[in-house]
């Protein structure tokens, strides 16, 4: 099972997050093909190497190239990225980011998360860094997200509102329930647009886990601390054969919905995180057809599931199984066709290959804009792939 550590020694911002996937070998080229879909005013994303300490890593800078509102609210950026034509996953990623910030602002000022006009965050740079990370996660697809404790800093740190205290309210609210400590050294460690990524993606906090180590990279931060190196590191590799993760069922019995319905809950329950749904028909009380949902979750997503499901269908109840599952390693590796790169899924148990399956999303939008049919392009995809790894 591929894994993604996000190793937070020095804190974390949305552009060390994006210059750590570039660096790590996220290819420019994607983050710029859906960064470029954004309908806003025009800017540059430049990525450079620097040193912190005697560490290089790829430092991001956003070029603004003309005059850009420096806030937006909760509504004009849903509507943006949704406009934009994003990778649905992409734009599903992104919207949950500013969800959390949202939510997170709405609390500490007293008004709902929609009603929230974001200033700092809602500039065309934050934008960017979302976006980007969003799609560089997506490009990578880890099967599981581990990040460090998060040192957070201390002082103050000048703000829309005035000073505001380090940590700045909104990255405090965004970590409940994070492990998180002040970090020692002045100054802002991590941002709220880091926090909101991170709090997202991650699916656990704490040490390193057991891994074959495949990728590194290192993000590097704006400013040249003395006390440590303001770097993020990214740490890509393969879980231990047959080690096993711990994950939740939610389960409900529905007899009593439209079943027209189910497109849309299923639909809402992946955009926010379930790494599986299912339906199965049931035969119930007094002999009525009826359905079972089920629906597979990280541990750190299951109440917001079950949330979902309260609120989108009928059933008045949800059931909590803990599994274990044992998940075979995956990566993805790249068959160049005709019509452009597509991405092959590889499932592997230690060296042995079982699975190696070209992403379906990649084949569509070839099939979409070629007029191909879509089963050529995955067999082409397939057949480069496998003529590939003959080859001596």
């Amino acid at each position: 099972m591929g894994i993604l550590y996000i190793d937070a020694f020095s804190g974390a911002s949305g552009d060390m997050i994006l210059g750590a996937l570039l660096d790590m070998g996220v290819p420019r080229e994607v983050l710029e093909a859906e960064l470029g879909k954004l309908p806003v005013e025009r800017f540059g994303l430049t990525a450079a190497k620097e040193a912190r300490h005697g560490i290089h890593g790829t430092r991001v800078r956003v070029e603004v190239r003309e005059e850009a509102p420096g806030h937006r609210s909760m509504g004009e950026i849903r509507a943006l990225l949704l406009q934009a034509g994003l990778d649905p996953a992409v734009r599903d990623l992104a919207l949950r980011v500013f969800q959390r910030l949202a939510e997170a602002e709405g609390r500490i000022h007293g008004v709902a998360p929609d009603a929230v006009t974001f200033h700092e965050v809602g500039a065309l740079d934050s934008i960017v860094d979302i976006v980007g990370a969003a799609a560089g996660i997506r490009w990578l697809r880890p099967g599981r997200v581990v990040c460090s404790p998060l040192p957070l800093g201390r002082g103050f740190v000048p703000g829309s509102h005035g000073v505001l205290p380090v940590p700045a309210p909104a990255t405090l609210e965004i970590l409940r329930g994070v492990p998180v400590s002040e970090g020692g050294g002045e100054g802002e460690l991590v941002t709220p647009t880091g926090a909101a990524i991170i709090a997202e993606i991650a699916g656990d906090f704490g040490p390193l886990p057991p891994m074959r180590i495949q990728g590194l990279g290192y993000g590097v931060g704006q400013r040249d601390l003395p006390h440590r190196p303001n770097l993020l590191r990214l740490i890509l590799g393969e879980g231990e054969p047959g080690s096993l993760r711990e994950d939740w069922v939610l389960e409900a019995n529905i007899d009593d919905m439209n079943p027209e319905f189910c497109e849309h809950l299923a639909e809402r329950l992946m955009s926010q995180g379930a790494l599986d749904v299912s339906w199965s028909p049931l035969t119930m009380k007094k002999g009525r057809p009826g359905l079972l949902l089920r629906v597979l979750s990280e541990p750190h997503r299951r109440d917001a599931m079950a949330e979902i499901i309260l609120r989108e269908s009928t059933s008045i109840g949800v059931r909590f199984l803990p599994v274990l599952r044992r998940c075979l390693e995956r990566r993805h590796e790249v068959a160049e066709t005709p019509w452009g790169p597509v991405r092959i899924k590889v499932s592997h148990a230690g060296g042995e290959v079982l699975n190696a399956l070209p992403e379906y999303q990649d084949c569509r939008e070839i099939a979409t804009r070629t007029g191909l049919p879509i089963k050529e392009v995955y067999q082409e995809a397939l057949s480069i792939h496998r003529k590939k790894k003959a080859l001596p």
